[in-house]
Parts: C-alpha cells; structure tokens; sequence
C-alpha cells in the first residue's frame, strides 16, 4: 500500500475516534443526569460524580479546542502560501512544517484521555450503585 492510503487511514480513524469521542462525551452527561438527586426541590450530582462531569465537560472542549486551532493553523498557513502566489489557478505542492500538527494533535490525545478517565470513574461509580465492587 502507498504512504499516501496510510495517511488517508489515519485522517478516517482519527476522525471516527473524535467522533465516538464525542458521542460518548454527551452520553456521559445524560448517564449523569440519571444518577442527579433532588434535595429541597433543586437537583444535583452526588459529590462523587463531580470529577466525572468535570471530566467529560473538558473533553468536549478539548474537542472545540483541538478543530479552532486545526483551523487556524491551516487556515493562517494557507492564506500565508496563496499571498505568496502569482496567479489564483496556481496549485503547487508545499511541505508544511512538521511541527503544525503538534498542538493538535495535543488536544485530540487530552480529549481522549479525558472522556475514557470520565469513564472509569463513572464506571467505578455505577458498580457501586449496583453493588458489584
């Protein structure tokens, strides 16, 4: 397979790992709005489902973070490369600096983390509830 398939399998892999990131971001929000309390008419988390709620908020902005910075990287870079141009129909092929995906990748790997920690400790939690630790 060509270097170039490889590239290409990663851009789909990481896109659907974002994507499930996400999902699984707002569906831990619902799992903890199953778990809330109400006392004295007001609703609330137990004490020991605020990491976990903390932690899914962070991702989902780690997750905004991560695409405003990819756009602002390529996009400051594209308009940077085209101003240097002559002619609008020129297309050439340019090397960016290896060093302009690294913030973003940064963010991706956070929100990743940030979710799956979530996780755990939601998993911890429910199998308290349920009496299976």
């Amino acid at each position: 397979m060509k270097l170039s398939n490889y590239k290409n399998e990663y851009y789909v892999f990481s896109g659907l790992a974002s994507s499930v990131n996400r999902q699984l971001g707002f569906a831990g929000i619902a799992l903890l709005w199953l778990f809330k309390i109400n006392k004295n008419g007001f609703y609330q988390l137990p004490h020991d489902l605020y990491w976990p709620a903390i932690l899914l908020i962070t991702g989902l902005g780690f997750d905004l973070i991560q695409y405003v910075l990819a756009s602002i990287i390529w996009g400051l870079f594209f308009r940077f490369e085209e101003k240097k141009r002559k002619s609008v129909d020129e297309d050439p092929d340019i090397e960016a600096p290896k060093y302009f995906p690294w913030p973003i990748n940064v963010f991706f790997v956070l929100k990743i983390l940030s979710v799956s920690l979530a996780y755990i400790f939601l998993f911890k939690y429910v199998a308290a509830v349920l009496r299976f630790i």
